[in-house]
């Protein structure tokens, strides 16, 4: 606990039982000074003494507050420039605590998307509701298409093959060999015409339609060009037409959870923290869910049910270990 005294005034007052840097500093004045001036209390010797000590203890006080200041777990008066530096905006909600912690995370953003550093940081910013980090394994993760070569949404050409954008005048309403009409993408410059045998990306802007597709047949110039193909899926006015490489492959071995108490996973607040440094320390391929668990206590997160929070619950069972 701390000692109220002489050598404890407003400023110099720690939660501590040691003694104060003026009392300190004090007693080794006293103990130089004795043998050669009356060190009584009161005398002017001893008061002069109390003085120096009030005084070099007030500049270390000074000095260790200053240094403080580099420290995001202790800063005060610097802390809205730290916070500055690292892109940081605290709610206005935000204590002295949370503004910290928040800040001190941000400090090992430098250490990279490692999963031990981005572990350490999650547990340093949020405690002890961080319950785990969860990379998905091998066996657990999915590749989309499972062999890009051969999948219709992915056109593989050789680097040396211009590359034509074009795009649909007309919609592509059924499916099997169809005529198309086309115009240039850029509609300023001149002709570009496709060619039996072409390779070509019809409408890769929209993952849920693109196809790649062979010509089979042309006809037609400027306004009235068209190609032959076999699809398999409707297309927009619009969608654009393409000879170039499109590679499209997706994958969710960079996908985590982020394993929260429940109230924390919960929380706008803490989700926010949690996304905001993500977004900054994970790697731009990387995917995260704040999860959590199935029930308190448990190492598994899932299965989804109704009427679980939507996007705090895995769809199916994934177990997870806690923290040491």
């Amino acid at each position: 606990m701390p000692k109220f005294s002489a050598f404890t005034p407003f400023g110099m007052l720690a939660f501590s039982s040691k003694p104060s840097h003026a009392e300190n500093i004090y007693r080794s004045l006293v103990d130089n000074l004795v043998g050669a001036f009356d060190m009584s209390k009161g005398t002017h010797t001893e008061a002069s003494a109390y003085a120096r000590a009030m005084s070099l203890a007030r500049a270390q006080y000074t000095l260790e507050r200053a240094g403080n200041q580099s420290d995001p777990l202790k800063a005060t008066e610097i802390l809205p420039n730290l916070e500055r530096d690292f892109d940081v905006r605290p709610p206005l909600s935000a204590g002295l605590f949370d503004r910290r912690t928040f800040l001190a995370a941000q400090y090992r953003l430098p250490r990279g998307g490692v999963y031990t550093n981005v572990r350490a940081t999650l547990q340093a910013l949020l405690g002890t509701d961080f319950l785990a980090y969860r990379l998905l394994t091998d066996a657990e993760a999915v590749d989309y298409p499972a062999d890009p070569l051969s999948s219709t949404e992915v056109n593989a050409q050789r680097v040396d093959v211009p590359g034509r954008f074009l795009q649909l005048t007309q919609p592509i309403i059924s499916t099997g060999l169809v005529w198309a009409d086309y115009e240039n993408l850029d509609t300023t410059s001149g002709d570009n015409l496709l060619n039996v045998g072409d390779v070509v990306m019809v409408q890769p802007e929209n993952s849920g339609l693109a196809e790649r597709v062979t010509v089979t047949q042309v006809q037609g110039a400027s306004a009235t060009r068209q190609f032959r193909a076999v699809f398999t899926k409707p297309h927009d006015v619009g969608a654009i037409v393409t000879t170039t490489n499109w590679p499209y492959w997706w994958s969710t071995k960079r996908f985590a959870l982020i394993v929260l108490k429940a109230a924390s996973a919960l929380d706008a607040d803490k989700r926010r923290k949690v996304d905001e440094l993500m977004a900054k320390l994970a790697r731009g391929v990387s995917q995260w869910a704040i999860v959590q668990p199935s029930s308190p206590g448990a190492t598994t997160v899932g299965p989804f049910t109704l009427p679980a929070p939507l996007g705090t619950v895995t769809l199916g069972p994934v177990p997870f270990s806690l923290l040491p």
